[in-house]
């Protein structure tokens, strides 16, 4: 796990100097067909026609809450509405969108089109992005942000034929938490190599343990680490891409 999250923070940042970003339709048909009605639009202050712009970052949850507000927005309030993609994994960069900023990277906005934002609303503020907000003044600050805060249901998702050869080959229950002290068994002979997540990831996706990252706002945290722990075994392996925890080791 200690891997997997580590992996997820080196391929958070896109390797390019700006942000691509696209809009895409609200095309999919779940509820009711089109009735033929004229769409809704906002107007704004300019009394120019726009409709509804929706978040759509690049994490799974994100995009599920995007969809379901296209499908009410457009089926049962009758919008007009596009999902407005961001292609990052920055709940700060969507505060920044909704607030008008043109450089989302600037946590002061100093650039602004506050009339023409690129979306209407947050779905997901995570701490990042009310952080971001909370840095805003009040003047163009999104209004009625919170901190999206719940209990999770931690779970195992295992492939039926993993679960079957760890019984079958070696009497490990992989649906017990137990199966994975490596001290006793070797869950890991039933899964793919750590390495395997390499060779999924875009190669300019990595970002190497030991390059700065100015457009994070959590970064490593390495010298807090070694403050709190007392373990100084910082460094990263596989070419400066992963940092393996003590029980990983």
């Amino acid at each position: 796990a200690i891997v997997v999250l580590e992996l997820l923070y080196i391929s958070r940042r896109i390797s390019c100097e700006m942000y691509p970003t696209f809009e895409r339709n609200c095309s999919n048909i779940c509820l009711n067909p089109s009735d033929g009605q004229p769409r809704r639009l906002l107007t704004y202050p300019d009394n120019s026609s726009h409709p509804v712009r929706i978040p759509y970052p690049a994490w799974t949850s994100a995009r599920i809450l995007g969809d379901i507000s296209c499908i009410l927005l457009t089926e049962v309030m009758n919008y007009s509405a596009i999902l407005f993609d961001t292609t990052t994994l920055y709940d700060e960069h969507v505060v920044s969108y909704a607030a008008g900023c043109v450089d989302v990277d600037d946590n002061t906005c100093q650039q602004r089109n506050s009339e023409r934002p690129s979306v209407h609303f947050t779905l997901e503020s995570w701490n990042g992005g009310a952080r971001r907000a909370n840095g805003f003044p009040d003047a163009f600050r999104p209004p009625l942000l919170s901190v999206l805060d719940y209990d999770l249901n931690d779970q195992w998702y295992l492939w039926s034929d993993v679960l079957e050869s760890g019984w079958s080959h070696g009497r490990l229950s992989l649906d017990y938490y137990r199966g994975y002290n490596a001290t006793a068994f070797k869950p890991h002979i039933y899964f793919d190599p750590w390495t395997r997540l390499f060779d999924l990831l875009p190669p300019d996706s990595i970002i190497r343990c030991s390059v700065p990252d100015p457009g994070n706002e959590y970064g490593r945290a390495s010298k807090e680490y070694v403050r709190i722990t007392g373990d100084a075994r910082v460094g990263c392996h596989h070419n400066d891409s992963v940092w393996f925890s003590p029980s990983c080791r």
